[in-house]
């Protein structure tokens, strides 16, 4: 059996709430693209690109409050950069769990041996 999920759930401790984010996994041109991104030397006009193109995969979030109690919505979350930092630590760790550990080597049949 396989390791694939239909839903992945991350979950971050931001400012004293308990932020849970369950999204479906990455599509496979999504995944190619941000595969390789360095989040450490990101360049202002890359964010926009990035948060826009992964909000579709967001299924629900919750445990995210404004200063008045109520909930910050999603997206408020992708749009105010006030949140950057905790955007980028969930989307790499649901990036990370949405791939697989031991990928099959294309064309391989199941009874070969995988190297790694």
């Amino acid at each position: 059996m396989s390791q694939y999920v239909r839903s992945i759930v991350v979950k971050r401790d931001f400012e004293n709430d308990k932020v849970v984010m369950a999204l479906k996994p990455v599509g496979f041109g999504d995944a190619l693209k941000f595969k390789n991104i360095d989040v450490e030397n990101l360049k202002e006009d890359d964010i926009p690109e990035i948060f826009g193109s992964l909000k579709k995969y967001v299924t629900s979030l919750s445990g995210l409050k404004a200063d008045d109690g109520t909930d910050v919505t999603m997206d408020e979350m992708f749009s105010d950069f006030y949140f950057s930092t905790l955007l980028i630590d969930m989307l790499t760790e649901w990036v990370g769990k949405g791939s697989p550990k031991n990928p099959s080597l294309p064309g391989a049949s199941q009874g070969e041996s995988q190297p790694g």
